[in-house]
């Protein structure tokens, strides 16, 4: 199949895509999301955050390095918020942590139902939430990465 960009819209071998909004609700931005739990930032965090929203289709994606005034105190239920509120449940993704000079640890992320504006982290085995001290007992210069999809509103 050819796909040809012209001035009158996209020709997808003779169905021209015109004067519709199939592509006009595409935007990419950073936010700041807030990161709540068993964590305190602490100001020395590195954090960073960016989206890119196509139509109601939503990519998050986000990263944060630990620093010496970081306190990651006890409990569970380490969450993160999303640039915008998910419309319907299943939305999920990735996560990657390392333990600075020791380990990479890997699990996934989900949706909170409850409020359908957050992100949730599984441990390693998908068990049990992230804690202080799950999958391994964070300190700094740890890192944390996750990217995740999700749908919103247009």
């Amino acid at each position: 199949m050819t796909t040809h960009i012209t001035a009158t819209g996209i020709d997808l071998n003779n169905a021209i895509i015109s004067g519709s909004t199939e592509l006009q609700d595409y935007e990419t931005g950073t936010y700041t999301p807030t990161y709540y739990g068993w964590i305190s930032m602490g100001t020395g965090v590195t954090t960073a955050a960016n989206y890119c929203r196509v139509g109601a289709a939503c990519f998050a994606a986000g990263s944060m390095s630990f620093a010496s005034d970081t306190n990651f105190g006890g409990g569970t239920g380490f969450k993160i918020t999303l640039p915008f509120t998910v419309t319907s449940p299943g939305g999920g993704g990735t996560w990657y942590a390392l333990d600075y000079g020791t380990a990479d640890y890997y699990g996934t992320c989900m949706v909170a139902t409850q409020s359908m504006s957050e992100l949730r982290f599984k441990s390693v085995n998908g068990t049990s939430d992230l804690n202080n001290s799950t999958p391994f007992t964070w300190a700094q210069n740890d890192r944390f990465t996750w990217q995740c999809t999700f749908y919103t509103t247009v």
